[in-house]
């Protein structure tokens, strides 16, 4: 006889200043192993937890979404389990979802929100060290948004992909890119779209930065993004400042997912 499993989807924050990147690793602390660890001690069992995309190490999130299997359903809250007395504290579950069983974390994305934060004046913060990359320089927000321009729609970001993980195309589709200055000195670069590759972000980001302290910035902006060549861009950003704000799904699936309360049939919807 088959047990029939209940899929969960689960949305998470964490630093990952202690760790190396969401995806599991030889005998080195990853997001997904340590979740996989709290779920074992509470179930007494391996169960594989999918996440919606890897972030680097040292790379943090605000809302990344995963989902496991289960073959039980949970009479006590899950969530304040993990949270209260397995996660280290540097890692929160905030919401927990019933979801369909054809709910997939990383198939079903139709998107992704990254936020790079850049703390822009002359000296670094103590209180916000590994958090935040202390950039003193001077900002130019109308050069920086010019720049900005070429990065919308289908494009070829081969100038910016990093070695490591084979892709069929260096082809995306950026729905929105742009900087905000959030507060006095604080800027942030926010980018959405369908996928990204091997630290485009951030190689994006450390390539802008490095021409504002240049003659001709634009020019040669312009020639690094149509050379399709990683060696034309410039150095690549920390992975201190980037943040995986937000996955996106259709919202037809959204509907689909219900938040889960211990005994409970989780009527709420996403």
């Amino acid at each position: 006889m088959v047990k029939i499993k209940q899929r969960f989807r689960i949305l998470i924050s964490y630093k990952g200043l202690k760790y190396y990147g969401w995806q599991r690793q030889t005998n080195l602390p990853s997001i997904q192993s340590t979740v996989e660890a709290a779920l074992k001690k509470i179930f007494q069992k391996d169960i594989p937890v999918i996440g919606a995309g890897r972030t680097d190490t040292g790379t943090h999130a605000l809302g990344q979404t995963a989902h496991f299997d289960l073959s039980v359903i949970p009479k006590f809250c899950l969530q304040k389990a993990l949270n209260a007395f397995l996660l280290p504290k540097d890692i929160c579950v905030r919401r927990v979802w019933k979801a369909p069983p054809y709910f997939h974390a990383l198939r079903s994305a139709i998107g992704k929100h990254y936020k790079y934060f850049i703390l822009n004046r002359p000296s670094p913060c103590v209180f916000r060290k590994g958090l935040i990359y202390w950039y003193p320089y001077r900002m130019d927000i109308n050069l920086l948004q010019r720049m900005n321009q070429t990065l919308s729609g289908w494009q070829d970001f081969k100038s910016f992909q990093n070695a490591g993980t084979p892709v069929k195309s260096t082809i995306r589709n950026i729905r929105f890119a742009q900087w905000k200055k959030r507060k006095k000195q604080v800027w942030v670069f926010e980018i959405q779209g369908e996928g990204f590759l091997k630290q485009m972000i951030r190689n994006i980001v450390g390539t802008q930065l490095s021409l504002l302290k240049e003659k001709e910035p634009l020019k040669k902006w312009n020639k690094i993004f149509h050379a399709k060549d990683r060696r034309a861009a410039c150095e690549t950003a920390p992975a201190l400042g980037l943040y995986l704000y937000k996955v996106s799904y259709p919202p037809e699936l959204d509907k689909e997912c219900q938040k889960f309360y211990a005994g409970s049939a989780g009527a709420d919807r996403v």
